[in-house]
């Protein structure tokens, strides 16, 4: 199982238990455990095993980072009639803590148990006393299902103290219109199938299947399934997008898709409109439906895959051209304005180089120019694309289309492969394809760099909002700011 920081391998490896022994026998790690005490007495391998063999009785799954470092494991023991199924998630290396790797784990677990399983209820158990674990579990989802007092014993404030056990449980329904961790949560759509049927009631939809799709920080998308397959993109109610330009935006990516480009069709409603308006208890939500394209998100950039993403690039750059001199409009260049800085709270962060990155993100001037411009995507990466193999079979998220340069579209794959592959030769190879379908005038290389910091210091804040100032993608763009500066233009 494949996420996009971690990786889970089916069972426990021999040669990674010397290291499970390690970690089990060291206090922070384990204090709150049911099974402490045990844990801390381990004498050898043998013992470890038998304390495994007693504490877990189903599928156990080994969690890697990229790097193939091993970190911790998962858990689906006691997997009972009616359906249940009991998870645990430990992360034993605590230099992995608070890096957001357990939330990954812990949705790639759940989802094997709902999907493969086809469990309907899974449950855990913590200590009434371990708040962030709490915390945590909450936040995936799960609830508070029962409370058994004086049920073990654990470490806490320095001393051995009997504790509760905290009883949670999550229902496969739940886990399917889950919350995703979004940029303004109290802003989207309850999905609930209720509220998705009086939204499709618009596409005479009313058979149908829903499931919540896990991406995207700003609005809410569900994979509708009836008679064909179909994704509906539901925007926040805080955000003022205005009617006629989600149109624009449709007639767009349909004019792409005459033209060749492997984009989603946009569906019309019973109106004749793309966009689509309803009123759910006094709220006016906006929705677009389109088709589903099959294919994988790539997890990294390969040469091939590189050369893949520089030619659709530059197709649908010259495609976008054309649009818009079909269109004979006045367009202007969009302000660039990276207004999440402003709600990041500067007094409560600690990480003095996160610190000093946003002060240089907040001090970054935006870049204007004479440069050749048409709509964008200005998110065309990974996790907008999908793959058949090596083969780019869709793209995917227009709704940061906008009219600007097409150099900060260029910048933003070239920022994604440095960033995921930490690679200035997939960076060549990407500009290479890129400009045998259009090349690149020489003013445009020269701010290349520039809208590459650009791309780095939005990203940055959003992190922050979202997963902290710890993250471990965070580490990445720290970093990624570090090789965009001694990138040579003159190599590519």
């Amino acid at each position: 199982m494949q996420g996009e920081k971690v990786y889970l391998n089916d069972g426990l490896a021999e040669e990674n238990y010397p290291l499970l022994l390690k970690w089990f026998k060291e206090l922070e790690v384990v204090q709150y455990f049911s099974f402490a005490k045990q844990a801390l007495e381990l004498k050898n391998i043998d013992e470890l095993k038998s304390l495994l063999d007693e504490i877990e009785s189903g599928p156990v799954f080994e969690i890697y980072d990229k790097e193939d470092n091993f970190i911790g494991y998962t858990s689906l023991s006691s997997i009972r009639e009616g359906n249940e199924s009991e998870f645990s998630v430990f992360i034993l290396n605590k230099s992995y803590w608070g890096t957001g790797v357990a939330s990954e784990a812990t949705r790639l677990t759940l989802d094997y148990a709902f999907r493969t399983l086809n469990v309907d209820n899974v449950t855990l158990d913590t200590s009434e006393l371990h708040e962030r674990a709490i915390g945590f579990y909450k936040k995936m989802g799960f609830k508070q299902a029962d409370l058994i007092n004086n049920d073990r014993t654990v470490f806490h404030n320095g001393e051995w103290i009997l504790s509760g056990t905290v009883k949670m449980e999550l229902t496969k329904e739940e886990f399917q219109t889950r919350p995703i961790v979004k940029i303004s949560p109290e802003n989207q759509i309850n999905p609930t199938k209720e509220n998705i049927g009086l939204m499709l009631t618009n596409w005479n939809i009313s058979n149908f299947s829903m499931e919540v799709i896990p991406y995207g920080v700003e609005n809410t998308s569900i994979k509708i399934v009836s008679d064909k397959k179909y994704v509906l993109r539901i925007y926040p109610n805080n955000i003022d997008e205005p009617l006629e330009w989600i149109e624009e935006e449709a007639r767009f990516v349909n004019f792409l898709r005459e033209e060749g480009l492997p984009v989603p069709q946009i569906i019309f409603n019973n109106l004749g409109k793309a966009a689509n308006v309803t009123n759910i208890n006094d709220v006016a939500w906006k929705s677009l439906l389109m088709e589903f394209i099959g294919g994988q998100h790539i997890e990294k950039y390969s040469e091939s895959t590189a050369r893949e993403f520089g030619i659709a690039l530059a197709k649908m750059h010259l495609v976008s051209q054309k649009y818009i001199k079909q269109k004979n409009g006045n367009e202007s260049v969009s302000k660039y304005e990276n207004e999440l800085l402003a709600k990041i709270d500067f007094s409560k962060l600690k990480n003095k180089s996160v610190i000093k990155f946003l002060e240089r993100a907040k001090d970054f001037k935006p870049i204007y120019g004479q440069w050749p411009a048409a709509y964008i995507h200005s998110d065309f990466t990974i996790m907008n694309t999908l793959f058949v193999g090596e083969k780019l079979v869709g793209i995917l998220d227009f709704d940061d289309l906008h009219y600007s340069y097409l150099i900060s579209d260029v910048a933003v794959v070239a920022w994604s492969i440095l960033k995921k592959n930490k690679s200035y030769s997939l960076i060549k190879s990407f500009i290479q394809a890129y400009e045998s379908i259009r090349p690149l005038i020489q003013k445009e290389r020269n701010v290349l760099k520039d809208f590459m910091l650009q791309r780095n210091y939005f990203i940055g804040p959003v992190e922050v909002l979202l997963w902290g100032e710890e993250s471990f993608q965070m580490k990445d763009i720290l970093e990624a700011e570090k090789n965009i500066l001694s990138l040579n233009i003159r190599e590519l």
